[in-house]
């Protein structure tokens, strides 16, 4: 009987649990920017974010999932998929949506970020401001020598990304 009440109440609220892909499944190559050479050894850092619909109000966002993988003697580098038990409201804003940031380091490099909230780029080291951070991870990343690094911190991610409640805003 409990069980049937909690099939009805769920039902009349429209709300519903589904089997969200919070990350799909990933991957590429870190190349050295100026000879093209593959680079072993990167840590790429992909950081999976469920953000607060509608879409476009991205301010208010939460980390979910934080994966880390070294590129391989070709320079590849993969991501599996990733999925969570959400809920989610029968209505036009009510499903969760999610995105993704990311970040590439490799020892006499300089870090390349991608942080889908690019103003936001204050606790980032200088080098990686505005000019190197992109908004999506892309199938090739371009690493300049330098000695530059990401440092997360308690109020941002491992990729430098300000968290929900850190107190930043846009």
């Amino acid at each position: 009987m409990r069980v049937l009440s909690f099939g009805v109440l769920i039902m009349c609220s429209a709300c519903f649990p589904m089997r969200a892909i919070v990350r799909r499944p990933q991957g590429g190559t870190v190349v050295d920017a100026r000879t093209g050479a593959p680079i072993q050894g990167a840590r790429v850092v992909v950081e999976s974010w469920q953000v607060q619909a509608p879409p476009g109000n991205m301010a208010y966002r939460w980390l979910l999932h934080t994966v880390e993988t070294k590129t391989d003697a070709m320079g590849r580098w993969r991501v599996d998929e990733e999925k969570d038990w959400k809920w989610a409201v029968l209505a036009a804003d009510g499903l969760p949506v999610f995105t993704d940031s990311g970040c590439v380091e490799a020892a006499g490099y300089e870090p390349a970020v991608v942080n889908p909230w690019r103003s936001e780029t204050a606790a980032l080291p200088q080098a990686v401001r505005d000019d190197i951070v992109q908004t999506r991870i892309p199938a090739v990343f371009r690493l300049a020598s330098g000695q530059g690094r990401v440092v997360g911190g308690d109020r941002v991610s491992p990729c430098g990304v300000f968290l929900k409640g850190s107190g930043q805003t846009e």
